[in-house]
């Protein structure tokens, strides 16, 4: 494999199969790095993305949170009340009729 030549120097002789091994080689190394680089910006975009996405879904958890715990007391009181009614139901039913009789009277009495 070594030559060498009238002023004494060393001369490599290299295959052609093998130099185009190795540009192929450094072409795909470069390819790759490239690719990487641009794989690495679109990561820290889509995380960017990803940050304000829950960023924003805690803001607006924290915005409903007070809107739930109002809800929920008056499902509560809903229970609490339709529980009353149901212990006295047959009192209330006759108030409930004797005002339906008074409003419907009193509407007559308007209209007249």
């Amino acid at each position: 494999m070594n030559i060498v030549n009238e002023a004494q120097q060393v001369v490599l002789e290299i295959p052609i199969w093998l130099l185009v091994l190795l540009g192929v080689l450094i072409s795909l190394a470069i390819v790759a790095t490239i690719y990487k680089i641009f794989s690495y910006r679109k990561i820290g975009i889509v995380s960017k993305k990803t940050d304000y996405l829950v960023e924003d879904l805690i803001y607006k958890l924290e915005l409903l949170t007070p809107s739930v715990e109002l809800l929920i007391n008056i499902s509560e009181y809903v229970d609490k009340l339709k529980s009353n009614i149901n212990q006295k139901d047959i009192s209330i039913r006759k108030y409930l009729a004797s005002n339906k009789e008074n409003a419907k009277s009193k509407k007559k009495d308007s209209n007249k």
